[in-house]
């Protein structure tokens, strides 16, 4: 005998949530359109957490296939999910919560020709690159800007998150990374800087040698990418939901679950800030990177 369907019930399925917002909240949710640049590390985690939240319009990109060594930390990464896209994997797990999410899939990935494309429509950016493609990612957020869109980008320093929210009226992307145009390792020290002010993890990382700036490679776990979807989805709904204070660059937030702290930082001036600079210099020293001069156009 065959087993009978299971009728998807959306307020059944998520009225556990009801409480912590109000119903009427739920509805708004429920309407808002989400883009995910990044399907990997964190933003698999994104997708899955505001799919549990009752969203239902999402735009995912990604034009890379997982692989090997993703199954230690990304959402999406499973033996039979190897060599298949990110963003299409994450799709489909995200309409296996809810058949009612519609998903604009952008599984080339974000360039110049198509960033309009993927914003349109939309009500929230969540940056996921990580500390790759900085220079597409200064797009993304100016394109944002733009358009109205606040966008948040989160990195996962340690066993932590590090976030910064960008109000489209305010501190741009740019204005606080200060880091398009320049050498990948610089780059990439900028949005650790940027993100991490106090460079919390440096208290217990126990190796330097598996951090290759040039490949945007080295340690990560998955403790900080579940973490990194809890920060960054519950400041999500802060901003759409217009709830409570929410603080916007120069400030930023750091969460260490090794450490167990939790602090706000904020450096006027992003990058510029006399202190980022300190460290910058301090980082470009310990890892012995090349002088920070930026590509000639």
């Amino acid at each position: 005998m065959q087993k009978a369907e299971t009728k998807f019930d959306y307020y059944k399925a998520f009225e556990r949530t009801i409480g912590w917002i109000s119903k009427e909240e739920q509805e708004f949710l429920r309407s808002k359109h989400i883009a995910i640049g990044g399907l990997g590390g964190t933003g698999g985690y994104y997708a899955l957490t505001l799919a549990r939240l009752g969203l239902e319009h999402f735009s995912l990109a990604d034009n890379d296939c997982f692989d090997m060594n993703n199954l230690n930390r990304q959402a999406g990464a499973f033996l039979h999910t190897l060599k298949k896209n990110k963003a299409e994997v994450l799709a489909e797990m995200i309409t296996g919560i809810n058949p009612n999410i519609s998903v604009r899939i952008f599984n080339r990935g974000i360039d110049e020709t198509n960033i309009s494309d993927f914003l349109k429509g939309v009500d929230f950016y969540l940056s996921s690159m990580g500390l790759s493609s900085v220079d597409i990612q200064t797009d993304i957020f100016e394109s944002c800007r733009q358009k109205g869109i606040p966008a948040t980008t989160v990195i996962v320093p340690g066993f932590g998150a590090a976030l910064i929210n960008f109000h489209p009226n305010r501190m741009s992307y740019d204005q606080y990374f200060q880091a398009k145009g320049y050498s990948r390792e610089e780059q990439a020290i900028r949005l650790i800087v940027g993100h991490n002010p106090r460079l919390m993890p440096r208290r217990y990382i126990l190796s330097d040698d598996n951090i290759r700036f040039k490949e945007y490679d080295g340690p990560v776990n998955p403790m900080a990418c579940v973490l990194a979807a809890g920060l960054a989805c519950t400041n999500l709904l802060k901003i759409i939901l217009g709830r409570n204070r929410v603080y916007w660059s120069p400030w930023s937030y750091q969460l260490d679950a090794y450490l167990g702290k939790f602090v706000k930082t904020w450096r006027p001036g992003g990058n510029s800030n006399l202190l980022q600079r300190v460290i910058l210099l301090y980082l470009r020293k310990r890892f012995q990177l090349p002088k920070h001069v930026k590509r000639s156009s």
